[in-house]
């Protein structure tokens, strides 16, 4: 096929701009306010010329910002005269974006400057172009998250697709997080890692950020300026606006429109959601606009490794048998020659062919590598700490924490983690002193808070060390799973606590954990649970972070050898831990009054650890009775009864337990008592009937599904990635196997009335 000349490419554009009002007409699409969109677009006048280059290269530039035209009467109404000169003759309709506010006035002319100016058009084709390295990536995430996928034209407008693009307020990355948002989802920021510059990292933030943002406003014009002017300062203009309000209309649907039209928001923030929107057109339409014959840059396949701390990058490159730019292209976040040295193994994103390659070949090169930078580094190396005796997660990274700490006469590593060491010479009496360090989690690893608590020091006879230790053994275990466990758990949940208090009905789900595990209870100051977004129906949480104990026992006046030799059998169990047993909690009620838009209740169970047998059980029970598509209550309670605007599930893994939770919103003409009640009868149904074979198995490839986005993430935590992998491949199988009455019996153990706790919401 010929390609177009540039005059018949004008002329097309011309055809497609006259066109559009009719492609508005198609749609059905008849509002005032979209009306005046199409009679801008048509309008080259409206465009102006003066626009300067956007200076967008193919190289990483210090900043993205698009130089864009001043479009005034941004989102100004019109009447039916707009249309009213639009030819019968001219082409349908367009494409549109999947998000859920129509076109303005103002998005149409941004369509106009990228399809019909020289300098807009060269913008776009840059964008969409360099977009084709990171967009498989970004879509995919998208889908995995139900969120629109035009989302992904976001980067488009923040960064153009630049990873190492850097705003002039210090806003970095592909989605131009700033240094206080970008810590708040967990994105490392430190002089030889920026995470900010991340594909895989900045993109999972990302979604989080903008899923959170969805949840709190309802609508995308609002989520996405929220994106950019900030929640607090939005949150502060639409008060504004609503007190400028009459009586009648105070409380009526806020749009960005509306915050616009009345100069409460910035131009740049009035501008930013019309240019996605703008930018998603035009992707859209390529063909439409003359752009059909764009070649995207070729997609970046990406694959991970697990690479430990420190590692030179020419050593993942050689493993690998790509250049190191090949590498630097893949991991943007890497500011040093070498990978950060503390923190743990770090995954490193390699092209998905190299995987295979890079793991066969890279024990070896960093052996080699080790060797040649120390001669006696096998003889000073400390053993690597294991975790076949570790229980728990929490156990395997004390176990790590006190391994990586310096080896030498003065202290001593026992296998389970819990660490000794000495002071003075051996004597008739030894002083032993126990004390625990606690540590938060972080993005890569844990780190120290700083606080330590200790156990009142005792002194005994040499001959009677054994004894004194089993003592101290048993003082440990008393305080870990009392005062240290519970600071931990609550150091643990305090910035998520935060985070939930301020979204939309946080303040249920953070009453539904007090009343979970109040005070004396052993998962005391756990956060089990957490808003459940409009992402999916029923959520399936990995384990959360769980933070870490370094236990140190401190001995004065004891013989290294014979503590060495007497301590792993006096102070075994000392680190241990139980599953909560049976009876559970009495059913309980409370009722909140918060600034909601509807009434809402909580419905929450605790049930067997994570890696209990019939966890998977638990599950598929939960994905049967709340999935949207084939959950017996929300089919009972929102298609059939209407009873229900939604019904949500949730299940949330803690190293104890596991916290089950169901949320339902009734609808206009129903109140909590009704949906409550309904939801007893789908309960009762489910546990005499028991799924279906067709339902269990919809419900096992859902959570297959579920498993292997888990496995692929697993060691992305400090949960060691070989007791990630060997958890989940026991739910698998247990999922499998898991027969229809294995489901209806937990169902009916562990989601009781007798036993729940009802947290029931109404608006203030």
């Amino acid at each position: 096929m010929r390609a177009l000349t540039p005059g018949k490419r004008r002329a097309i554009l011309a055809a497609v701009i006259l066109a559009i009002p009719v492609a508005g007409v198609a749609l059905g699409w008849r509002s005032p306010r979209v009306r005046a969109a199409y009679r801008a677009f048509r309008d080259p006048a409206l465009v102006d010329a003066r626009a300067v280059d956007p200076g967008i290269n193919a190289a990483p530039a210090p900043s993205a910002e698009l130089d864009l035209p001043d479009l005034s009467s941004d989102f100004e109404r019109a009447g039916p005269e707009d249309l009213a000169d639009a030819g019968a003759e001219t082409i349908g309709s367009l494409t549109w974006p999947d998000l859920d506010f129509a076109p303005s006035r103002k998005t149409m002319r941004f369509v106009g400057y990228f399809a019909a100016t020289e300098r807009g058009r060269q913008a776009f084709i840059e964008r969409f172009r360099r977009g084709g390295r990171y967009r498989a990536h970004i879509e995919q995430a998208l889908r995995d998250a139900d969120l629109p996928e035009d989302l992904v034209w976001l980067s488009a407008i923040e960064s153009g697709f630049n990873p190492q693009a850097i705003s002039p307020k210090g806003a970095v990355g592909l989605f131009q997080f700033m240094p206080e948002t970008a810590s708040r989802y967990g994105l490392l920021q430190s002089a030889q890692i920026d995470e900010r510059r991340s594909i895989t990292r900045s993109t999972a933030a990302a979604i989080a950020y903008l899923r959170d943002l969805f949840a709190r406003y309802g609508r995308w014009d609002l989520a996405l300026a929220a994106y950019n002017y900030g929640e607090d300062r939005l949150d502060e203009s639409i008060e504004k606006l609503r007190s400028r309000r009459s009586v009648k209309t105070m409380n009526d649907p806020v749009e960005l429109k509306d915050l616009a039209e009345a100069h409460l928001v910035p131009k740049e923030t009035a501008s930013f959601v019309p240019q996605i929107q703008a930018f998603a057109i035009v992707a859209a339409n390529r063909g439409r606009f003359g752009l059909d014959d764009l070649t995207p840059a070729e997609p970046f396949d990406i694959g991970e490794i697990a690479v430990p701390a420190g590692t030179p990058l020419r050593i993942i490159s050689k493993a690998a048998g790509v250049s190191i730019e090949v590498i630097r292209d893949y991991n943007p976040d890497l500011l040093r020659a070498e990978l950060p040295s503390s923190g743990g193994d770090l995954l490193v994103n390699l092209p998905a062919d190299r995987v295979a390659r890079s793991l066969a070949a890279f024990p070896a090169l960093l052996a080699r590598s080790a060797a040649s930078a120390s001669p006696d580094a096998s003889s000073a190396a400390p053993t690597p700490p294991t975790t076949a005796s570790a229980s728990t997660a929490l156990v395997a990274a004390a176990t790590a924490i006190a391994s990586a700490a310096p080896h030498s006469d003065d202290r001593l590593v026992l296998p389970d983690g819990i660490a000794l060491t000495f002071d003075g010479a051996p004597a008739a009496e030894i002083t032993i002193a126990p004390s625990v360090e606690l540590f938060e989690p972080t993005r890569t690893g844990v780190r120290a808070t700083g606080k330590v608590l200790r156990v009142a020091e005792s002194r005994v006879a040499a001959g009677d060390l054994e004894h004194g230790l089993e003592r101290a053994g048993a003082a440990l275990r008393t305080l870990l799973q009392g005062e240290a466990g519970i600071a931990l758990r609550r150091a643990v949940a305090s910035s998520r606590r935060a985070q939930i208090e301020h979204a939309p009905y946080g303040k249920s789900w953070i009453a539904l954990s007090d009343h979970l595990f109040p005070a004396g209870h052993p998962l005391e100051g756990s956060l089990a649970a957490a808003p459940l977004l409009p992402l999916l129906s029923v959520v399936i949480a990995e384990p959360p972070p769980q933070g870490a104990l370094r236990v140190t026992v401190h001995l004065v006046g004891s013989d290294r050898k014979i503590a060495a030799a007497i301590a792993p059998r006096a102070l075994a169990g000392a680190l241990a831990s139980g599953a909560i047993s049976p009876p559970f909690p009495r059913e309980e009620r409370l009722a909140l009054t918060e600034s909601v838009p509807s009434p809402r209740v909580l419905f929450g169970w605790i049930g067997p650890p994570g890696d209990d047998a019939s966890s998977p059980a638990l599950r598929l029970g939960v994905l049967l009775l709340a999935h949207d598509r084939f959950g017996r209550a929300a089919r009972a309670l929102v298609s059939e009864t209407h009873v229900a605007v939604h019904v949500r599930g949730s299940i949330e893994n803690l190293p104890r337990a596991s916290v089950v939770a169901i949320e339902i919103a009734p609808s206009v003409k129903y109140d909590v008592a009704a949906a409550e009640k309904e939801l007893d009868r789908v309960l009762a149904g489910f546990v005499d009937q028991g799924p279906t074979e067709p339902e269990l198995v919809e419900a096992r490839a859902q959570l297959r599904a579920r498993l292997d986005t888990e496995r692929a993430h697993a060691g992305s935590t400090e949960e060691p990635k070989a007791v990630a992998l060997a958890r989940i491949a026991r739910t698998a199988a247990a999922a499998e196997s898991a027969s229809a009455s294995d489901v209806a019996a937990v169902v009916k153990r562990i989601l009781s009335p007798a036993h729940r706790v009802v947290i029931a919401t109404e608006p203030r």
